[in-house]
């Protein structure tokens, strides 16, 4: 939860920017250190929350939806384009918050 807070205010914060180097490094480290973290701790949280055999399916499954969200993301390229750099993380702090109810649902 902390890490998906994390890259949701790095989100925001540079979504407010004036322009892109205007954003602080510290800012955009953020939100990668969120990022990042939501990955590393979500695959942690799998294996340590299922058996082996249920654990690898639920890791199987990540590793087919994150590459087709990926494959998306040439569609955000050129939205970035016709709209701005603001698009991205127009669209990040939108989906992020979808997210704390489904890490609520499967965690507690």
């Amino acid at each position: 939860m902390v890490a998906l807070g994390m890259f949701l205010v790095g989100s925001l914060i540079t979504l407010f920017a004036q322009n892109l180097r205007s954003n602080a490094n510290a800012v955009r480290i953020l939100q990668g250190s969120g990022s990042g973290g939501c990955f590393t701790l979500g695959t942690a949280i799998i294996f340590d929350a299922f058996q082996k055999d249920r654990a690898i399916a639920a890791i199987n499954n990540m590793n087919t939806i994150i590459p087709l969200i990926m494959g998306c993301t040439n569609a955000l390229a050129d939205t970035s384009i016709m709209l701005g750099f603001r698009s991205n993380f127009l669209a990040i702090a939108i989906f992020c918050p979808s997210q704390f109810p489904i890490v609520c649902l499967f965690l507690f």
